[in-house]
């Protein structure tokens, strides 16, 4: 069984993505990033890519982390306060504590995939 699935599928990825971005776009740190954003069409993105992410069977047909960041100046404390919030929705929603640790590592994975220093 996959994350993705043990977790709900689709509807349990979209309460927790709508979730985490509750607390994201109200983080004084990091509401700024998304001033300009359409927060549907992010959600919308994020709930396929997260599905993908945990097991989904498809491929995610969106942006890859360094083109749907460019431009963004992103420091690596507001990337580390991204994944922490991330992971407070996870834990939030009942995640279990193996789970959070092997998302982390996927996180940590496509991070490394975009620039490990962050700064886009």
């Amino acid at each position: 069984m996959t994350l993705y699935q043990k977790y709900g599928g689709n509807e349990g990825v979209s309460h927790i993505v709508k979730a985490f971005y509750d607390k994201v776009i109200s983080d004084p740190t990091l509401g700024h990033y998304f001033s300009k954003t359409s927060m549907s069409t992010l959600i919308s993105h994020q709930i396929e890519f997260i599905s993908v992410a945990l097991g989904k069977p498809a491929e995610y047909s969106g942006l890859d982390m360094r083109t749907a960041h460019r431009g963004y100046r992103i420091k690596n404390e507001s990337f580390l306060r991204v994944k922490s919030l991330f992971v407070d929705t996870l834990a939030e929603h009942k995640f279990e504590q193996n789970d959070m640790k092997e998302i982390g590592l996927i996180i940590d994975i496509h991070r490394s995939l975009q620039n490990p220093n962050v700064v886009m």
